[in-house]
This record gives structure tokens, C-alpha cells and sequence, in this order.
């Protein structure tokens, strides 16, 4: 099911970014049908572990999204946003 591997790819994500210790601001954005839920809670755990990081999670419709990421405004996208 795609919500089964939007899960596989949140646990993907949060696996590469529990390896780095030093970052910058991380800009994530999330489309409405996960940004409201599942995007909290990675950036919550996230920041459990990166308690210095800075997050902007911005929650948006894929159209907006997906702006945002050609437009390198995002560092990373959670959700169904197609670019």
C-alpha cells in the first residue's frame, strides 16, 4: 500500500539524518494529507535527537509543494507531491 511505503521512506529518511550531527536549518515540507500528522512526528523525533537543529516544516497542497522544491525554497518533501 503507498501509505505502508510513505512510511518505509519517513523511516529511510530519519535513519540518514540520525547519522549527521552538525546541521543548518532544515527546510521540510509536507503535502496536506500527511503534513498535519506524519510530518510533526518525524520532525518531533528529529528533533528529540538533534536537539540544536532548526526545522521549518511547512505544510502545503503538492502543487505548492512541488514549487518549493524546483525552487530549492525545501531541503526534503514528506508526501505525495510528484515533481
Amino acid at each position: 500500500s503507498s501509505d505502508l511505503q510513505l512510511i518505509e521512506h519517513a523511516s529511510e529518511i530519519e535513519t540518514l539524518l540520525a547519522r549527521k550531527t552538525d546541521f543548518g536549518p532544515l527546510k521540510i515540507g509536507a503535502t496536506l494529507t500527511v503534513g498535519n500528522y506524519l510530518a510533526t512526528l518525524i520532525a518531533a523525533d528529529f528533533l528529540r535527537l538533534h536537539p540544536s537543529a532548526q526545522v521549518k516544516l511547512s505544510v502545503h497542497n503538492s502543487a505548492t509543494i512541488v514549487q518549493q522544491l524546483t525552487h530549492y525554497e525545501l531541503d526534503l518533501e514528506i508526501g505525495r507531491a510528484h515533481v
